[in-house]
C-alpha cells in the first residue's frame, strides 16, 4: 500500500478501454482503420479521477480486478495504468477483469461494441475489506464510490466507514435496486449523484433518497440538464452544449461527478456546507465539463477547465 495520504479516493469501477478509429462508410466504402487504436484506463471510477487530475487535482483509484490476473485483459489493464500514471490499489475480487471496446468513425460517433463486466467472488470479499481498511487516506479525504451494483455494496459501506461525514459521495448502478443492502449503501452517503434512469430503476424519488440519509441528491438528465436537491429544496440546472459532434454520452456523468468532487476539494467544502445557491456553482461548472466531454470519444478522454 502507498504511504502517501490521498485527499480523494474513488473506486471500484476500472477497466482497460480500447478505442478503434474507422472510416464512416457513408458511401459504401470498405471499413478500414484511419489511425492507430488507443488503449486507455477507464471505468466510471477511473473516469472520475481522470477529471479530477485534468483540473489539477489528484487522488487514489481503488479498483476491482481479476482474482487470477493471468489473462490478456489483465495485461491490457497494466499497460493502461502505465499510460495513465495514476495511483492505483487493486482489489483482486472479480472472476475476470472488466473491459470496454469502442468503435469511433470519422464523424466522431463512438458506440460501445463490447462492454464486459464480471462478478465479485464472495470468498474474496473479506480480504478486500481488509485492504480498504489499510488505504492511506488523509483525515479529511473525500470518498467517492461509483457504479455500485449488487455484490459490490461492501466497497461503498467499508469506504464510507473510513470517511468523515460530509465527504461521502455515491453513484450507483441501476441494478442496485435488487440488492437487500441498497438502503445501507445509500444511508452511508452524504451526496448521491445519479442519472434519471438509474434513479428510476431502483424505484426511489429524490425525496425518498433524502429520507434514507443523504443531504444532497443530484439527478442528471442528459440534454435536459438535471435537478439539484438539498434537503428537499430543489432547483433545475441546464445542460451546456458546445460546437462539435456529439460522439456519445459515455463518460459524461463520470466527468460531471469528477468535476464536482474536484470543486468541493479545491474550495475545502463538505456536503454540510452546501445550500442550493453554493452547490449550483459547482454543478454549473460540472455541466459545462460534461457538455464538452460528449464531443470527445471514449470515457477516459475529457476537457480541462481551460478548454471550456
Amino acid at each position: 500500500m502507498s504511504q502517501k495520504l490521498y485527499r480523494i479516493v474513488t473506486g471500484p469501477s476500472v477497466n482497460p478501454e480500447q478505442l478503434f478509429y474507422f472510416n464512416s462508410l457513408e458511401h459504401g466504402d470498405k471499413k478500414t482503420m484511419t489511425r492507430p487504436s488507443e488503449l486507455l484506463l477507464a471505468g466510471s471510477s477511473a473516469n472520475v479521477l481522470h477529471a479530477v487530475r485534468k483540473h489539477g487535482g489528484d487522488g487514489l483509484l481503488v479498483g476491482f480486478v481479476s482474482a487470477h490476473d493471468t489473462l490478456l485483459v489483465d495485461v491490457m489493464l497494466r499497460e493502461a495504468l502505465k499510460t495513465a500514471n495514476m495511483a492505483f490499489e487493486p482489489l483482486h475480487v472479480l472472476d475476470g477483469t472488466n473491459i470496454a471496446v469502442i468503435q469511433i468513425d470519422e464523424n466522431g460517433h463512438s458506440p460501445i461494441i463490447l462492454c464486459q463486466t464480471h462478478k465479485v467472488l464472495p470468498h474474496k470479499v473479506s480480504g478486500a475489506e481488509a485492504d480498504i481498511d489499510m488505504l492511506s487516506l488523509d483525515k479529511d479525504a473525500y470518498g467517492v464510490a461509483t457504479g455500485i451494483r449488487p455484490g459490490q455494496e461492501f466497497f461503498a459501506i467499508r469506504l464510507f466507514e473510513r470517511i468523515l461525514p460530509g465527504r461521502r459521495i455515491l453513484n450507483f448502478n441501476k441494478g442496485l435496486g435488487s440488492s437487500e443492502h441498497m438502503h445501507e449503501v445509500i444511508r452511508g452517503a452524504d451526496m448521491v449523484v445519479v442519472n434519471e434512469l438509474e434513479l428510476q430503476k431502483i424505484g426511489l424519488t429524490p425525496n425518498e433518497v433524502h429520507r434514507i440519509g443523504p443531504k444532497v441528491v443530484i439527478v442528471t438528465e442528459a440534454e435536459k440538464g438535471g435537478v439539484v436537491s438539498v434537503g428537499g429544496s430543489k432547483e433545475r440546472f441546464e445542460a451546456v452544449t458546445f460546437e462539435g459532434s456529439c460522439t456519445s454520452n459515455t463518460g459524461a456523468g463520470d466527468w460531471f461527478l469528477g468535476t464536482l468532487v474536484w470543486w468541493l476539494e479545491k474550495n475545502a467544502l463538505t456536503v454540510h456546507d452546501l445550500n442550493l445557491l453554493r452547490l449550483k456553482e459547482g454543478v454549473s461548472l460540472a455541466a459545462k465539463v460534461a457538455g464538452k466531454k460528449i464531443t470527445m470519444p471514449g470515457g477516459a478522454n475529457g476537457p480541462s477547465i481551460s478548454e471550456l
